[in-house]
């Protein structure tokens, strides 16, 4: 259960647990409260492999955002991410009930009902399912056909599916933190709630959330989600290939990674060199920028490669108005934007959540997190106003002193 009017968030990646905590105003207004994060362990790819890892970490990082805000957080909103998620359009129908057709709330829930019970293969599960438009008759682009007047209500749906291990493992992994769990929402899909512009999303926008161990992809359109797909590399795969074709520790690679100023070995400097210690930390040597770019540049170009070919099956992508928006740990790499706008053909920038008044370092590592807070507070009832609560007691006892009146 919520305390009082308290929301929370948390999103469990590869190399980070983050939480953020909130409140929501009676003007419905979201107020940040506080974060907190812990370093991951017992994950791979986004994928939860060892729960006690994964249960301590997520206790450090909502311990953390706890002490911070000052309050108890006992339920949240997960985000879910990993390259088992899939996403499938449905459409279903069903006959308007009343004798009078006008459509009710109970038209709408048996129609997104027939989608819900479509088959999914098995040993999947479903995440979520995304109305995109309903149909009245034939007329579509209706988003709440409520009240409407029509013999047939249609439904054009997404449906996200995710491994059923994947899902219920990581959903133990909270449990066991002792936290209740709100809805399990797919990460993509949170962070375009973070990062996108709402004239974005109705034009038609990509939102790519580049974490550690994974690339959470969403597209866009009319407002709401069409396609939602991942790739099971990230950018840690990056500063592995640096440690090994280096022979350099993973710390020393993930700095030289963050120093790197040209992804692509062409245009990378011959003479900028960086240090570096071998993995004994003692042998010290110098590297150019073109040979680190080497390394970057091919893992780099496979994950705007593998984006490309599972969003758009088409040798050419659409024309997608609002472009790509990059977000994540590892869309802070210098000249990634410009990288992906040559790989992808489309215009693309960075997108940071709005969190001025929280020092995090660097913002689009919680774009996920900071989605799924707004999630929750747009899904939370405000609190009733202090001052109509009593107005509303005092009308009360005015009825009742009237009524003894009547009565005496």
């Amino acid at each position: 259960m919520r305390q009082g009017n308290v929301v929370a968030s948390l999103d469990v990646g590869t190399s980070k647990v983050a939480v953020m905590v909130g409140r929501v105003g009676y003007d419905g207004e979201l107020e940040l409260l506080g974060t907190g994060s812990s370093p991951a362990n017992g994950l791979r790819r986004g994928v939860v492999v060892e729960v006690d890892r994964t249960t301590a970490a997520i206790r450090r990082a909502v311990a953390a955002a706890e002490r911070m805000a000052g309050v108890e957080i006992e339920s949240v909103v997960v985000g879910l991410s990993g390259d088992h998620l899939a996403s499938q359009p449905y459409r279903s129908s069903v006959l308007v009930s009343g004798e009078d057709h006008i459509i009710t709330p109970q038209d709408v829930e048996r129609v997104m009902e027939a989608v819900r019970l479509r088959k999914v293969p098995p040993k999947r599960e479903i995440i979520t399912i995304l109305a995109r438009e309903f149909i009245v008759d034939g007329v579509d682009g209706i988003f709440d056909p409520v009240g409407m007047v029509g013999m047939n209500l249609e439904v054009s749906a997404l449906m996200v599916t995710g491994a059923v291990t994947a899902v219920q493992n990581l959903l133990q992994s909270v449990y066991r933190a002792g936290l209740e769990v709100e809805d399990l929402i797919p990460a993509a899909q949170a962070a375009g709630e973070a990062v996108l512009l709402p004239e974005e999303k109705d034009l038609g926008v990509i939102v790519a959330d580049i974490g550690a161990g994974t690339s959470d992809v969403a597209w866009f359109q009319a407002g709401t989600p069409c396609a939602q797909i991942a790739v099971p590399i990230g950018g840690s795969h990056i500063t592995n290939d640096i440690a090994v074709g280096l022979r350099t520790t993973l710390q020393q690679a993930e700095e030289l990674k963050l120093a790197c100023r040209n992804l692509r070995e062409e245009g990378a400097a011959e003479g900028k060199f960086f240090e570096t210690a071998g993995l004994t930390g003692q042998e010290r040597r110098k590297v150019s920028e073109r040979e680190l770019a080497a390394i970057v540049e091919p893992r780099v170009e496979e994950i705007f490669a593998l984006i490309k070919e599972r969003l758009f099956p088409a040798d050419s992508p659409e024309v997608i108005p609002g472009g790509l928006v990059l977000t994540g740990g590892t869309a802070e790499l210098h000249g990634i934007a410009e990288f992906a706008r040559a790989e992808l053909g489309m215009s693309v920038r960075l997108g940071r959540p709005a969190l001025e008044e929280m020092e995090v370092d660097p913002p689009t590592a919680w774009s996920v997190a900071a989605g799924l807070l707004r999630y929750a507070a747009d899904n939370h009832p405000p609190p009733a106003d202090e001052g109509h609560r009593r107005g509303l007691v005092g009308e009360l006892w005015q009825r009742i002193r009237s009524w003894f009146e009547d009565i005496f």
